[in-house]
């Protein structure tokens, strides 16, 4: 037997496997630390994101990022947190540090879990797959005018995310009506108002649903590019309009800041976008309303080329911003909600002015529930507190969505004055 300290090396497969394991780690950590170098050979770190857009297809999801350097990142994804269906190295995709994957093969409504490693730390993010075009239900949140004051936006986005927690049937889709930033030809604004690492739940509720914004005025603010297309690049028809289905819904998106009068191109596509659809339930997306309860006159391109198409082709609701409150009017049968109570400076709201049945001068958030036939709405604040809520039930004729009457009034909880119905 040799003496104790003359044994030899222990040749275990135990042994030999523990040393390649930590060969392997530390591999790894070299590449991680590698990877995440700048040009300037410093770390670089998470600008922006992750954030989500839906392709028009729901078996496909697109997950954006920004760093402030140049640096290889990791994608990883699954149906749990153990990622297990797929994972890819990622390179930035423009001249300003920005990546972007397009993860395939999801099924439609299921949820998926992902994470991006960037400046050597993971970002997790949850989203749904966008339903399948014969699905009857759907849930979805509605609010805007997010800009100048990030900590209230941050308040409302945490509201956001605990009741898509409680209801995980509302981790969809984000629907927000613009004014996202104060300026937004300007970085900065970016950088400091919706993508601010010291605001989580804002950051948290980008990478929880795809966020679809129509464009705002002060998304042309500013005297750099067209910065909104280049956080946001949906597949629009023209560079700030387009449409798409998302189950048993379609929505349409205008860019009130090309001309849209008759006889435009954007008119002509809204004509066509409105008449070719066959979803019972239509919902046109913009910025300034055209009945609202005061601040910025009512929108009096959206009265007169608008409302008329919206009428004819059975739009149900019509969102906007630009005043900063809530508001809801009822016209000619279509519901005009204002949702301009994201973040920014509130206004002081008229509860007179036409059309108006709900009003109130409050930070806040909207939610739809889609269950085939009917559709509640509810407007709430951070705090929970009900300002207005609606349901109304719509049916199909030659593939046309029309309303149907409810057997009494709708109510609205704010005011407690009944709604006054359309001559549909």
């Amino acid at each position: 037997m040799a003496p104790a300290g003359n044994l030899p090396a222990p040749h275990s497969s135990c042994s030999h496997h523990g040393r390649r394991r930590s060969l392997v780690l530390l591999a790894a950590s070299i590449l991680l630390a590698g990877a995440v170098l700048g040009e300037t050979g410093e770390a670089a770190s998470r600008r922006k994101g992750p954030s989500l857009i839906m392709t028009g297809n729901p078996t496909s999801m697109t997950v954006l990022w920004q760093l402030d350097g140049t640096a290889a990142c990791t994608l990883e994804w699954g149906t749990d947190p153990g990622y297990g269906l797929g994972r890819v190295e990622t390179t930035e995709s423009g001249n300003d540090h920005r990546h972007a994957h397009t993860i395939t093969g999801l099924e439609p409504g299921r949820l998926y879990h992902y994470r991006v490693w960037m400046d050597g730390r993971p970002y997790p993010g949850t989203f749904r797959a966008p339903p399948p075009a014969s699905a009857r239900r759907v849930k979805f949140m509605v609010y805007g005018d997010t800009r100048s004051h990030p900590e209230v936006h941050d308040r409302v986005a945490a509201a956001m995310l605990d009741r898509m927690e409680r209801d995980g049937a509302f981790r969809t889709l984000v629907v927000a009506v613009g004014d996202l930033v104060s300026r937004g030809r300007e970085e900065a604004s970016w950088d400091e108002e919706l993508f601010a690492a010291d605001h989580p739940h804002i950051q948290d509720l980008l990478a929880s649903a795809p966020y679809h914004s129509c464009i705002g005025n002060h998304e042309l603010r500013g005297s750099g590019g067209d910065l909104f297309a280049r956080y946001f690049p949906y597949r629009w028809t023209a560079p700030h309009y387009g449409s798409f289905d998302y189950g048993p819904a379609h929505f349409t998106y205008v860019d009130q800041y090309v001309d849209y009068s008759p006889g435009s191109p954007q008119y002509t596509w809204i004509v066509s976008d409105l008449a070719a659809t066959r979803k019972r339930w239509r919902f046109v997306v913009l910025h300034e309303p055209g009945w609202s309860a005061g601040g910025h006159g009512d929108e009096e391109a959206v009265q007169e080329y608008l409302q008329p198409l919206f009428e004819r082709y059975g739009v149900a609701m019509v969102f906007a911003g630009h005043n900063h409150y809530y508001a809801r009017a009822v016209v000619g049968g279509v519901q005009h909600v204002t949702t301009g109570g994201g973040g920014a400076p509130l206004y002081e709201p008229d509860a007179g002015r036409p059309g108006v049945v709900a009003a109130s001068r409050s930070h806040h958030y909207c939610t739809v529930a889609i269950e085939g036939p009917r559709l509640t709405f509810e407007a709430l604040t951070p705090e929970g507190t009900v300002l207005d809520s609606f349901t109304t039930v719509r049916g199909l004729v030659r593939g046309r969505s029309r309303r149907i009457r409810p057997a009494g009034p709708t109510v609205s909880t704010w005011t407690g004055r009944p709604e006054p119905h359309g001559a549909r």
